[in-house]
Order: C-alpha cells, then structure tokens, then sequence
C-alpha cells in the first residue's frame, strides 16, 4: 500500500531462506557531491532549475568546505564532534553547531575534519576519516566492511549479491535471468560503483552516519507471472556477541517478514551498534512514500535478508526509469529529515525535503540540534548574531520571489492525520527534545508536525540552490531581530545554548504556491546554526602547568612528546596562526617550531585546555632546548595576552636564553647509572574470554634521571576480537597501574610497604595520552 507507513506487519513463515539488501528502497534522485557550491540565489519567475543533471553520474572528489571564515582563523581546540569555531575579522567568535558530525576523533587525541572521499588500498578501497570506518573489498561479491567502533568486529555486507524475484508466498527466491556485467569499478567523491549484470549497477555511498547502498535498474525488467516481488539477494555478517532484532525481538532461522525497523544490538546487554531504517521507497516526482517489505532469517552471525518491492508498482506504466533501490546500514542516529503531512509520519533522511503543492502540504524538513556544556558562552560574552544555516542542492518553485520560513520548533499541539493541511494551534516553550526523531510514535510525529507549522518564525531565506542563511538575530540589523531582546525565538537557541539543551529547527512555505526543494545535510554539506559573539577581557597571559624535562642526561633515542596544561580565564587561542606552539633548538642551532595538538577538545569556554608537541627524533651526542609559545582569546582593548614557558629571564622577551634543556648521551657511557626492566609478553588487557589479540609490553626506569620508558609491541592486535585493550571505561583488564609507597620497605624486593600513590594510567585520571 502505498504511504501506508502502519502496514509493519511481522510474519513468520517456514521454507527456504531468503535474501537481500539492506533497507530503505529508494526511486529518486541521486547523491550529489559534499562539494561547495558557489550557485547564486538568482532564478526565473517560472522556475528554480535543479542542479541535478545525469542521474547515474558520480560525483566529483569532496572538497573541504571553508564555510565563509579563514581557515587559519579557525580555533582548532573548539573543535568538538559537532562544532566549530572561529576568529572573525572583528574579534568576536563564530560557534559553528551542526546536526550531523564535523569531525572524528583521530588516533591522536585530536578532532580532525571528517573526509568522505573514498581512498585506493591494496586491497580495495576505504574510507578512514569518519566517525566509523569502512572498507570495500576489490570484487563485488566481496561485501563492504563497516566498523562502528574499535572494541567490535565490523559488520560486513553486501555479500555475494544477486537479483532475485519472489513469488507470492515469500519463501521461493528465483535468480533473475540477466546478462553477466561489463565494465570496470568506478569511483568518485563518497561513492564507489560495482557493476552488477548488464543493465544493473551496485554503489556505495558514505555518509558521516551512515553507508548507503543503491541498486541501479537501467530499464524496467521484464518478470514472470508469478513474480510477486523484485529485488536483490546478499549476506551480512554480524560481529561475534551481536544478533538481528524486531521490535526487541531477536530474529531466528525461521523466516521473518516486515515494514519496520531493524536493529543490531548486543545479545548479552542490549545495547544498540547500528540500524537498518524501515524500507521507505520515494520515487522522482511521487506524491507519497512507498514501503517496501523485509524477508529476513538469521543463523548466527549471518544473516539472509531480503528487501522487496511489489511487482505491480514496479512494472507500473507510472514508474520512471532508471530507478535507485536504496538501503542503509546507520551507525548513529539521524537529527534531521522530513515528515509527510498527510499521513503523520516523519523520517530520518540525510535530505531535508520541502514540498508544497499551492494548498496542499506534503513534506516539511526537520533538523535537531544538541548543545553541550562546552556550547557555553565566556562570563560577560554578548550575542551579537544568530543564523541558519543549510545547503539546498535541488529546487524548484513556481513564484520564485517568494521566500521560505525558517522556524525554531516550539511546543504546539498534535495535527490530524489525513489532512493536507496543518491544523492551526497556539504554541507555548520549546519542542521536546524526544519528538526531534523520524522513527517514534505516530502521535509524537503529528506533534513535530504540529511545530513545524505552527511555531513562530525565526526568519526566512530565499528560494534556489547553494548555502542559504536564515538570520535570526542581528544587533546590527535594526530591520530585524535584536539578539539582546528577551523575546523571540532566538532566545530558545541561547537557552540551550547555556544548558546543554537540544532544540528542533524547521521550514515552511507559508504562501500557496508549488515549491519543492531539498536540503543535503552530511559531511561538508551539513547545516549548522550560528553564533557569534564578542566581549570578556583580561590582562593576564595563560598559565602553563608543563612540568619540565630539563637538566636531564637521558640514554634513550627517539622523539620525545612533551605535554602542558594552560589555564585562562578568556579561553586558550587555538588558530594554526597563533596557537599554541613549541619551539626546539637541536646542539645550538636555529630555533624551529611546531604546533602543539590539542588533546580532545579546548572551546572558547573552557578555562584549562591540553595539549602536546613532540621533537624530531633524537640521537645520543644531541643537545636539545625548548620553550611553549601560548596567548589567550581576550578580546579587550589591550588584546590577547602572550605567554612563555619558562618564562622570559629579566630584559628578553623570549625565553631562548634559559630554555628547558637536556642532553642525550651513549649508553656506553652510562657509568654507575642504574636502570629497572619489566618485561611481559603474550598479555591480553581486554574483556573477550577467549581473546585473539595479545601485546607485549615492557617498562624501564632509569634511577639517575627518574625517567620512566613504557613500550608495548602490538604488532598482533587488531580491532573487534583482535583487539588487544579495552579502554572505553573504567573496567581494569589487565592494565598497568603506578603505585608507590612512603618509604620501600626492606622486604619482598622494595615493594613492600606502606602505599603513598596510586595511578591507573586512565584517560579521565587526568593522563594526557
């Protein structure tokens, strides 16, 4: 049935199991490229022109988006899965909060900017800068590898893919009689493309939350009588300890049919590792989503799964070919998509889709945004201007003058279904946070609905393609809304701004005209609201809590990483300009610097930040001098306040005359100096009963400087069962502790005695690694 989203039946039925892709069941247009688009707003009064061209071109290689700041005024330690920040020309700050990740936390410690581009190995093609990890093999049948996080076995699908008709009973699978495929792998930006038969394709698109899989049908098929359904047969593999559920149901051998959600979960404690979403068909120029059915049989770790479209709405004379079949694997959950009015429903889509045909409403975007604590604003800051903004890469529209509602999302009632319309209502306080989802109940979407008609507006922004900007309030725009007023929408934004709070933005088209546009919401492309603000001053430089390696005679080689904490009240200057930097000088010679990273993350609110820097590598003879380089984020009239560690002696103004220091010298020339090994081989420091992964690790200390050396060889670790740590709690499995005690006592080798210290090594001990 068409746009029946209730019709999630659930069926057992005996027989021979089946199989096929992965989720969502899509006929529309295809993914266009993260690019940055430099369209202008400029249209016809007929029409807005799409920038979609050929539906099966792939597109071109991501590149990064600059937004509209400096990149090297960017305060890279603000950087936070899901914001940025910036210097602006004028000295106030640009927070930067999208719905949809920005950036992962690489191995580091620091966040770096996500890039979707799909890159060549050896053995196939991956992408490693996002969130989650995944890996596509070199043949078709090869499957894709998606690894949502180190501590499990990635989810592998995709697996021996085929064509399949189904009869009316689901449980006789057929292959589908076609031509073997021709022609090469292909690849660009996010999307990577197997040939499948002749007439049939298989792509791969990745997103910040999610893999896509298209099956590109050329032409309409031409099936038997007692094809029932068309669709498409693989194998997914999922990680040891984690099964299928349906609606808390674990799935088994016995076969299974569906319109609803799928769930990966841990068998033992529940908890979630990705989903399939419900298999929501939409086809190019339709009214109204189609569901498509699952047919699903578990044995173990594998599982066979089949997702289907009817024959008839397939073989349709209404049907426009080429068409796309659309599934998904989503590691997280989505925060932003659309609802269609009429049926009451609303769904998570990386596309945000506006559609209003003269009185009749039928889809309306939805975007949720979640603060944290370090969203907060310095004391004394002042909120200069707040904006949304979204990238539109479709549009088309019959008046294009007209311009679009921004509103920010408000607590208004339920709406009716089966109504074109929405149903006016009065609105009081901020939307929940829980109606800000595209899979919940039928009555907490017709509330979503409710907002996004009824919700007071927060601005507008015209109509056609590229980067579009909803002002919602300006201090310097006496046409608009004051950011310093008590009243309006925008004071929702601060609010959860300053309380870690989550708000719902949304789109309208209040005239009765026929626009239909689409936002695209991942990577580069992911709308964001934005606040600037100014304001805060001091006159004191951060303080540096680095604890110095100097005076030393060390016989150890290699680089070495040095670690500070710096404490300001204005907040710590973390731009590649003027960030926080260390400077070395090797046996006497000219001064170098380096930037320090930040370790995890330094926003314009916090007051101590980490950070690290290391040296070249060392060799014995080497004589070696460094110093920290720091300033803060006052904005005030005397400006940023710089700062050295050590400081500066008396009459200079760097320290490079009583830098730290230490000499590397020949163990051959060690003496009477003393060293104490600890070596353990074959360890396994993780939680698997019968693990697979096993390290080495082995400490030196070195009595006459009090240097401690930790190395570990984990030339046999891997990820999931391979793995070799568990590190994502306080859980000890066999990790090394420092302790030391008052005085050693006399016994039991000097480790007897009363215990003075205790160290776990974590993370969250304070540890800077």
């Amino acid at each position: 049935m068409l746009g029946n989203k209730n019709k999630k039946t659930k069926t057992a039925m005996g027989g021979i199991g089946i199989a096929v892709l992965l989720c969502a069941l899509m006929a529309f247009m295809p993914m266009t490229s993260l690019v940055d688009n430099t369209a202008t707003d400029t249209v016809s009064n007929a029409e807005i022109v799409s920038e979609v061209d050929d539906f099966f071109k792939l597109p071109a290689t991501i590149e990064q988006t600059t937004y509209e700041y400096d990149a090297a005024q960017e305060l890279l330690g603000m950087r936070q899965m899901n914001t940025k920040g910036y210097l602006t020309e004028d000295g106030n700050i640009a927070q930067l909060t999208s719905d949809e990740p920005m950036h992962y936390l690489a191995d580091s410690g620091a966040f770096e900017d996500i890039n979707l581009n799909i890159m060549a190995t050896p053995e196939g093609w991956e992408v490693k800068e996002n969130i989650f990890t995944t890996t596509f093999g070199a043949e078709v049948a090869s499957g894709v590898s998606i690894q949502p996080n180190q501590f499990v076995d990635p989810i592998v699908t995709g697996l021996n893919p085929m064509l399949v008709t189904i009869d009316i009973t689901g449980t006789a699978p057929m292959p589908y009689q076609v031509a073997p495929a021709t022609g090469d792998v292909e690849v660009g930006g996010n999307v990577i493309r197997y040939p499948l038969a002749e007439g049939f394709a298989l792509d791969y698109s990745v997103d910040t939350s999610q893999v896509k899989q298209n099956l590109l049908i050329q032409e309409r098929p031409v099936l038997e009588d007692i094809a029932e359904y068309f669709g498409m047969t693989e194998t997914i593999r999922l990680p040891m300890g984690y099964g299928l559920y349906l609606d808390g149901v674990a799935l088994g051998e016995e076969i299974t049919s569906t319109q609803g959600e799928l769930e990966i979960r841990n068998i033992e404690n529940g908890e979630l590792l990705a989903t399939i979403p419900e298999p929501v068909v939409l086809e190019d120029g339709g009214l109204e989503p189609y569901i498509g059915t699952y047919f699903i049989q578990v044995y173990g770790p594998m599982v066979l799964l089949t997702t289907a479209v009817d024959s008839d709405w397939l073989l349709s004379e209404d049907r426009a070919y080429p068409l796309a079949l659309d599934p998904t694997i989503k590691v997280t959950s989505g925060n932003r998509g659309y609802c269609y009015v009429y049926y009451g429903y609303c769904y998570n889509s990386t596309y945000g889709y506006l559609y209003r045909y003269y009185g009749s409403y039928y889809y309306l975007p939805w975007h949720r945004y979640a603060f944290t604590s370090a969203s907060a604003l310095p004391s004394g800051a002042t909120v200069e201007e707040v904006n949304w903004k979204q990238y539109v890469n479709y549009a088309y529209g019959s008046s294009s003058s007209t311009s679009i509602t921004a509103r920010v999302l408000e607590a208004c009632g339920t709406d009716a279904r089966y109504n074109y319309g929405i149903t006016s209502a009065s609105c009081s306080g901020s939307i929940s946070a829980n109606l800000l989802s595209g899979s919940n109940s039928n009555v907490n979407e017709r509330k979503l609905i409710s907002s996004l008609g009824n919700s007071a507006s927060a601005g507008t922004y015209s109509q056609g393609t590229g980067w579009k900007t909803a002002e919602i309030c300006d201090n310097n725009n006496a046409a608009g809304t004051a950011c310093t007023s008590t009243t309006g929408p925008h004071n929702y934004i601060l609010n959860a701004q300053s309380n870690s709070g989550t708000i719902g933005m949304g789109a309208d088209m209040t005239s009765s005209i026929y626009i239909y546009t689409r936002s695209y919401n991942s990577g580069g492309s992911n709308s964001y609201l934005e606040v600037i603000y100014s304001g805060g001053s001091d006159t004191d430089a951060p303080t540096s809590s680095h604890v110095p390696y100097s005076g030393l005679t060390s016989y150890v080689e290699g680089e070495r990483t040095f670690f500070t904490k710096l404490t300001d009240l204005s907040g710590i200057d973390t731009t590649s300009t003027n960030g926080v930097k260390m400077f070395y000088s090797i046996n006497n010679g000219t001064w170098t610097s380096v930037s320090a990273t930040t370790i995890q993350s330094c926003t314009s609110t916090s007051t101590e930040c980490r950070f690290k820097a290391t040296t070249p590598d060392l060799s014995a003879g080497d004589y070696v001098e460094y110093y920290w380089k720091f300033q803060d984020l006052n904005s005030g009239s005397n400006g940023a306040n710089v700062g050295y560690d050590p400081a500066p002696s008396s009459g200079s103004t760097t320290p490079q005359g009583n830098a730290h220091w230490f000499f590397v010298d020949d163990v051959a020339n060690a003496g009477t100096a003393k060293k104490f090994t600890v070596l353990q081989t074959d360890v396994h420091s993780g939680s698997y009963y019968s693990p697979q992964g096993y390290h080495d690790r082995q400490m030196t200390y070195y009595d006459h400087s009090d240097e401690y050396l930790f190395e570990w060889d984990v030339s046999n670790c891997g990820t999931g069962s391979y793995s070799c740590f568990y590190a994502s709690s306080y859980y000890f499995y066999s990790q090394w502790k420092l302790q030391w005690t008052t005085t050693p006592s006399a016994n039991y080798n000097g480790f007897g005695g009363t215990q003075s210290g205790l160290n776990d090594l974590h993370q969250g001990d304070g540890g800077f690694l």
